[in-house]
C-alpha cells in the first residue's frame, strides 16, 4: 500500500507517555489525574502494536528515524522496549532512534531499550540529556538535588557503555533550558562564569572515556531559552545584559572545553553568514522539519510535531481549562486549540486532510517570502509601540535581525497557534531578541569571523 505521507517524510515523533517524574517550571503539560487515563491508553497502544500499523499507513517502509515524545519517554520505555524488534523488522530503512531524558529515572530501563533493539543492522542512538546547569538553576527548575542526581546517573550510563559490545552508535546532546528566573540570577555576580565551569568540569569527567562509538556533549552546554515563553521588552532588555555578560568571559577564562560561543544563538547567526545566499533557493534549509521530513503521530492523528500531541486530547484541554498559568489556557480560552486540531491534526484515517495538510505545510517549508514579510512589518510595529530599539525600522530593506528572528526560532506549530498563521512569528521571540541581545550577538560573531580573516 501506498504510504499517505509524501516520500520526504522520514523521521516520526511518536507520542509514548503522557506523565513524567517531575514538575519542571517551564513545562505546559498539567500534572493531574487525567494524564494517567491518557498515559494508560498510550500504553495499550504500544503493547497491541497499533502504533506499528499506523507507522506503516503513513510512512509505507520510508521510516529512517524514530523520535519518543510526551512528557519523560523513561516513563514506557519499558513498554516500547517489548515491541522493538517487530518494529525494527516492519522497517528495513528505520537506523535512528532519539528521546530525551532528564536521567532522574532508573537508569536501568534506558539500558534495556538499547538492548531491546536487535542487532540487524548499526543503529544511531540520540540521546538528549535535559540538564539546565548547575544545581541554583536545576534544583529550581526540576527538583532540590537534580543536578547531583543527573550528572550521576552520566556517568553510571556511560560506564555501562564502556561495557557495552555493539553494533550500534550513540550521541549523547545537552538541552540546557534558562527561564526568566534563571535569566536574574545568572545576572548577579559570578553566576554566569559558574554556570559554564559546572559544564567544563562535568565535560572533563566525560572526556575520560573512551568510546569509540559514543559522541560526547563536550562543550555542548549552550543556553537557549524556555520556548515559546511570553517575553516583555523588559525581558529583552535583560537577556541582552545577560548576552553581554556572556561575551565577556569568551576567551577570558580557564575553561577547557566551552571556549567558542557560548549560546545556541551565535551559532544560529552563524549559519545565516555562512548559508544566507540559499535562503530564497533552498528555503527549506533553514526551518524545522515539522510538516516536512518529520511528524508527530498520536491520538490516531498526524500532527506537525509532538506540540500537537497533547492538544488533540480532549482530557489534556480539559485539565488546562482549570489551570490560568498554563501555556495553552489563553489558546483555550481564544479558541486557538480548536482551529488547530481541526486544521492541523487531521485523522491518520482521512487520507484527503492529510493531503490538505502536507500540502500546506510543504508551500510553507519551501518557501521563505511571506515569513520574511511578516517578520518586516512585525518589528516595525514594535518598534513604533517602543517595544524594540528604533535601529530595526525598516522602510522595505532586508535587514539581518529578519533573516535571524526567521531561521533561529522556526516553529510552525508555535505560529498557528499563536497567531493563526503559519507564516506569522510570535511576538514574545521578536521582543525578546530586538531589545540588544541580538546585537551583543553579531558584534560577537562579526569580531570572531573580522579576526579569523586577518588572521
Amino acid at each position: 500500500m501506498r504510504p499517505v505521507l509524501p516520500d520526504r517524510a522520514v523521521a516520526a515523533e511518536l507520542f509514548t507517555t503522557a506523565v513524567c517524574n517531575l514538575d519542571c517550571k517551564y513545562c505546559y503539560i498539567p500534572k493531574v489525574k487525567s494524564m494517567k487515563y491518557l498515559h494508560f491508553d498510550l500504553i495499550k497502544k504500544i503493547k497491541s502494536k497499533q502504533y506499528i500499523t499506523e507507522l506503516e499507513r503513513l510512512y509505507g517502509n520510508n521510516l529512517e528515524i524514530l523520535s519518543l515524545w510526551g512528557a519523560e519517554p523513561t516513563m514506557s520505555l519499558r513498554e516500547v522496549s517489548s515491541i522493538m524488534p517487530d518494529l525494527m523488522a516492519h522497517f528495513p530503512k528505520l537506523s535512528e532512534l532519539s528521546f530525551s531524558t532528564n536521567f532522574l529515572t532508573d537508569i536501568n530501563i534506558i539500558k534495556d531499550f538499547i538492548l531491546s533493539v536487535p542487532e540487524l543492522r548499526s543503529v544511531k542512538f540520540s540521546i538528549q540529556i535535559s540538564l539546565d546547569g548547575p544545581e541554583e538553576i536545576v534544583g529550581k527548575n526540576r527538583m532540590k538535588g537534580a543536578a547531583q542526581r543527573i550528572t550521576d546517573n552520566l556517568l553510571l550510563f556511560l560506564d555501562w557503555l564502556a561495557t557495552l559490545k555493539t553494533t550500534h552508535t550513540f550521541k549523547l546532546t545537552y538541552k540546557p533550558t534558562i527561564t526568566r528566573e534563571n535569566i536574574n540570577w545568572l545576572l548577579e555576580e559570578n553566576n554566569v562564569y559558574n554556570y559554564y565551569k559546572f559544564f567544563d568540569e562535568l565535560d572533563e569527567k566525560l572526556s575520560q572515556y573512551s568510546l569509540k562509538n559514543v559522541s560526547l556533549p563536550l562543550g555542548g552546554a549552550l543556553i537557549s531559552v524556555e520556548v515559546p515563553g511570553n517575553y516583555t521588552s523588559f525581558d529583552g532588555r535583560q537577556f541582552a545584559k545577560l548576552v553581554k555578560k556572556i561575551n565577556s568571559i569568551h576567551g577570558r577564562n580557564n575553561f577547557k572545553w566551552y571556549t567558542g560561543y557560548l549560546t545556541a544563538y551565535h551559532y544560529r547567526l552563524l549559519r545565516i553568514l555562512k548559508y544566507g545566499a540559499e535562503l530564497f533557493t533552498k528555503a527549506s534549509m533553514f526551518t524545522c522539519s515539522g510538516g516536512r521530513s518529520n511528524f508527530g503521530v498520536g491520538n490516531e492523528r498526524v500532527h506537525i510535531c509532538h506540540r500537537g500531541m497533547f492538544l488533540s486530547d480532549d482530557r489534556y484541554v480539559e485539565a488546562v481549562k482549570n489551570m490560568p498559568k498554563n501555556h495553552d489556557f489563553e489558546l483555550i480560552r481564544t479558541g486557538a486549540i480548536d482551529r488547530f486540531r481541526e486544521y492541523y491534526s487531521p485523522q491518520i484515517s482521512n487520507a484527503d486532510d492529510i493531503a490538505r495538510f502536507t500540502y500546506t505545510l510543504a508551500a510553507r517549508h519551501n518557501s521563505s517570502l511571506a515569513r520574511l514579510s511578516a517578520i518586516v512589518a512585525l518589528l516595525n510595529e514594535l518598534v513604533e509601540a517602543g517595544q524594540a530599539l528604533k535601529k530595526y525600522k525598516s522602510h522595505g530593506e532586508l535587514k539581518l535581525i529578519h533573516m535571524f528572528l526567521m531561521t533561529a526560532f522556526d516553529c510552525p506549530a508555535d505560529g498557528i497557534l499563536r497567531t493563526a498563521s503559519v507564516n506569522v512569528q510570535n511576538l514574545s521571540i521578536i521582543r525578546l531578541m530586538a531589545n540588544g541581545a541580538f546585537e551583543h550577538i553579531r558584534r560577537q560573531v562579526w569580531n570572531h569571523i573580522e579576526k579569523k580573516t586577518l588572521n
